[in-house]
């Protein structure tokens, strides 16, 4: 049996008995910002990370058992990227983080499973949010032309993480975290990866993707799903406390 075969109902009641924990929190949290109740706020925000790390690595285990039945589909991945960009602006709208986009003026066709990648690039993403300065913090994505490839660039100047420490992460066969994911989407549909030190002395990790020479492009076949107890949206989820930490 693959290690990675679970009960998906068990995984999701987990998952949503979790998630519905941490919104409570989040609507708690903001109250007791209202309230300058800090040190009241200091404590919830703990047992709320905590709570984090079990729904996150919940929802990867259930995200590994979902890679025998992929979905691949032909898409542009300039416009599906700036969606998940626009998902994670509307959890930032309080704070000062600066999220840029930077899409191709080409137009770059790739198939993989859209779901599988949205999942993989939000593990990516919403960490670099979390982890960088509330006043000053900035995170940059790209999307380019590279040779044969599609290049997606994601450049953060938060406190940052050694390459040997990121590749010792991805190479860890019995983890489930965020970067188990990305190895297992990047072994799946032939996506290869580098990680980088920022110039200003954050993680920068670039992937690239083969384009795509098939004709059955849709966009509109192509969507986020952010259902309330989405995968999607429960990894969205952790930028609300993104948002209330800057306020506190």
């Amino acid at each position: 049996m693959d290690k990675y075969s679970l009960k998906p109902e068990s995984v999701n009641a987990i998952c949503r008995h979790m998630y519905e924990a941490i919104a409570l929190s989040s609507q708690f949290a903001f109250n007791l910002e209202q309230k300058e109740m800090y040190d009241e706020l200091d404590i919830l925000k703990r047992q709320t990370s905590c709570c984090f790390k079990v729904l996150s690595e919940t929802i990867n285990m259930l995200e590994m058992g979902k890679y025998n039945n992929v979905n691949p589909k032909v898409f542009d991945i300039n416009e599906f990227v700036e969606d998940i960009v626009s998902a994670c602006r509307s959890r930032l709208r309080k704070t000062k983080i600066k999220l840029l986009f930077e899409p191709s003026i080409l137009s770059l066709h790739v198939e993989v499973d859209p779901e599988r990648f949205a999942v993989c690039f939000l593990n990516i993403l919403v960490n670099s949010l979390a982890n960088i300065d509330r006043e000053e913090g900035e995170v940059k994505i790209s999307v380019k032309p590279f040779g044969r490839d599609a290049m997606l660039q994601i450049i953060d100047n938060g406190y940052g993480m050694s390459v040997q420490k990121a590749t010792e992460y991805i190479n860890d066969k019995d983890s489930f975290s965020g970067f188990a994911v990305l190895k297992r989407f990047c072994d799946t549909f032939g996506v290869s990866y580098i990680f980088e030190t920022s110039q200003n002395g954050g993680f920068a990790i670039s992937l690239k993707f083969p384009l795509s020479s098939g004709s059955d492009f849709n966009s509109s076949q192509v969507t986020l799903n952010e259902g309330t107890f989405s995968p999607i949206n429960m990894i969205l989820s952790k930028l609300d406390f993104v948002e209330i930490d800057a306020l506190y």
